[in-house]
């Protein structure tokens, strides 16, 4: 279900709460929703979640879940930074490493201000993303 207009408070211990988007927030909203081929009527951006990482920190490896689904745009706005893409494990292949450096993929840099979008085997299959 698509809620427009809406952003969602993670700090909440019950999870995620709507909350409204302000009017600033939403104009960029509408100008990545007005991207043509990027996103169909039924599939808007439709919430915005802000992370701010000091220097040198970030997040471990993870898939996005279907919260997210299914494209998820990132935009770097202060500083530059990487995301690394790492193959995921799947239940069946306890042979297979679970160390991350055997597990890499590739690294993506984003310039300030850049969007980075993922759909499709990327979103969901493939990698995990820090």
């Amino acid at each position: 279900m698509i809620q427009p207009n809406y952003s969602f408070d993670c700090q909440n211990s019950q999870g995620m709460i709507a909350e409204a988007i302000p009017n600033w927030l939403a104009f960029y909203v509408g100008k990545i929703n007005s991207i043509s081929g990027l996103f169909d009527e039924k599939h808007k951006a439709n919430h915005v979640l802000v992370n701010e990482y000091c220097p040198g920190n970030g997040i471990m490896p993870h898939l996005d879940g279907p919260l997210f689904h299914p494209i998820i745009s990132t935009i770097s706005l202060g500083s530059s930074t990487k995301l690394d893409f790492y193959n995921q494990i799947e239940a069946n292949e306890t042979n297979k490493s679970t160390q991350l450096n055997d597990r890499y993929l590739f690294s993506i840099y984003l310039r300030p201000r850049s969007l980075l979008v993922l759909s499709d085997r990327m979103y969901d299959e493939v990698c995990l993303n820090s």
